[in-house]
């Protein structure tokens, strides 16, 4: 009966360790929520009117960028669709991974 009982407690404890794993591995490698999503599709709608189009000048981002770190009180990084740098304030930003690029 020890024995029995000391099996099922290992498959109760199997399960409940699989579950975890599993679980987080949807947590990291899953869609972001949907809120997150909405955030990030009305920042960047902001950021296009904000910034000028991708014909403009280099100094005219720069300067763009500028007003907008000074507001934010932050280093910004403007990248362009082939990760040619665009405009930076302060150090440029590292390239983030394909996982995190829009797709």
């Amino acid at each position: 009966m020890r024995r029995l009982s000391l099996q099922l407690y290992g498959v109760c404890v199997g399960a409940l360790a699989l579950f975890f794993v599993l679980g987080a591995v949807v947590w990291v490698h899953g869609p972001g929520p949907p809120r997150e999503r909405a955030f990030v599709e009305g920042a960047s709608a902001v950021l296009e009117e904000l910034l000028p189009g991708p014909e403009a000048p280099r100094g005219e981002v720069e300067a763009a960028l500028g007003r907008l770190g000074r507001r934010l009180d932050m280093d910004l990084t403007l990248r362009g669709a082939g990760d040619e740098l665009l405009g930076a304030v302060g150090p440029p930003q590292p390239t983030p991974p394909p996982r995190h690029r829009a797709a």
